[in-house]
């Protein structure tokens, strides 16, 4: 804006505009021009354009001296070093496609996904959550490395993939996180991936099913055993006495496996609801998923797959697998509201 005293001089000097010429023309834009600075900056664009100004009334052109580099998009030199007092557990994708992935597809999908991360790790710094194993190459055990969580829409189509490592998430594991633009799915097709944020699990409580309270819990994908149902050499099977199952069974691995890997969950049952996986829409055959690993080992017991339903004591969460490629998408659980 113009300061009021150059205005006073430049509006008695520039009362009309260059093209009015009629007389009748020439009352109406003088009284259309502001008498004072105030009212000037009032003024409406159309006003002032219509009455042909090239500047607006009360304007004035100002020079200003910047750096040459001050329009630079990234500051010179390498980035200030970021300080995590927390190391981040949670990582979450969005997936695009134009053949999304099905969740009968969730094991390959983590498979690529897996493979996709550790390439862009060559030539780094080793990350045991997403390598799962250490410097000296030795795997770890437990719940310690990452779990691929696919997340699926009421049709069966993978949206988002979830990561959560117990160990957290280092600074190269961040770093490989944002690089990562794709993943190869079924049939050729590419599948877009975009990081949305990384956090704790309390970030994600309302973002990812995984992370929501429940007292029951029902397969999102097949269970599938790592050990045998056991029985007699005439065939009755051996029961454990303290729960009322078969020794063995799925119910009876995946109830031990929860007590192994997460023994503050309090488990009050574990049943078979069947051959089938309910989820949304649709009403899946365990048979229909992906029940094998492409690459890499893990023993199993019943190669089938099994859906089973998980009663706690209490409103718990369940963001981890259970079973063979637990890891990998398999033994997945979805909460059941009270809705």
């Amino acid at each position: 804006p113009q300061l009021p005293a150059p205005y006073s001089d430049w509006a008695s000097a520039q009362t009309v505009p260059a093209k009015t010429t009629k007389a009748k023309s020439r009352k109406k834009a003088e009284a259309t021009l502001p008498a004072s600075l105030f009212e000037a900056l009032q003024l409406d664009t159309a006003d002032w354009k219509k009455e042909g100004w090239n500047l607006p009334p009360g304007a004035r052109w100002v020079d200003y001296t910047r750096p040459r580099d001050s329009l630079k998009i990234a500051p010179a030199g390498a980035p200030p070093a970021q300080r995590r007092t927390k190391a981040p557990t949670i990582a979450g994708f969005a997936l695009v496609s134009k053949v999304p992935p099905a969740i009968t597809q969730s094991l390959s999908l983590a498979e690529r996904f897996h493979q996709a991360l550790c390439k862009h790790l060559e030539g780094q710094d080793n990350s045991p959550a997403l390598t799962g194993v250490d410097g000296h190459g030795i795997p770890l055990t437990g719940t310690a490395h990452v779990y691929f969580l696919p997340e699926c829409d009421d049709h069966g189509y993978v949206t988002h993939m979830t990561l959560n490592a117990p160990l957290g998430f280092d600074d190269t594991a961040c770093r490989v996180f944002g690089r990562l633009r794709k993943v190869w799915g079924m049939e050729g097709f590419e599948v877009k991936v975009v990081l949305l944020a990384t956090g704790q699990q309390e970030d994600f409580a309302d973002a990812s099913p995984y992370f929501k309270k429940s007292k029951v819990w029902t397969s999102l994908t097949p269970y599938v055993p790592v050990r045998h149902a056991k029985a007699t050499r005439t065939g009755v099977p051996k029961i454990d006495t303290e729960k009322q199952i078969q020794i063995g069974s799925p119910e009876h691995d995946c109830w031990r496996l929860i007590n192994l890997v997460a023994s503050d969950l309090p488990v009050v049952s574990v049943t078979a609801i069947g051959p089938r996986i309910t989820n949304g829409l649709r009403n899946t055959p365990c048979l229909d998923f992906q029940r094998q690993r492409k690459t890499g080992g893990g023993t199993r017991g019943d190669n089938r797959g099994h859906a089973l339903r998980i009663e706690f004591k209490n409103e718990v969460s369940l963001p981890i697998g259970l079973g063979y490629a637990a890891h990998f998408g398999l033994g997945l659980f979805s909460p059941v509201t009270e809705t």
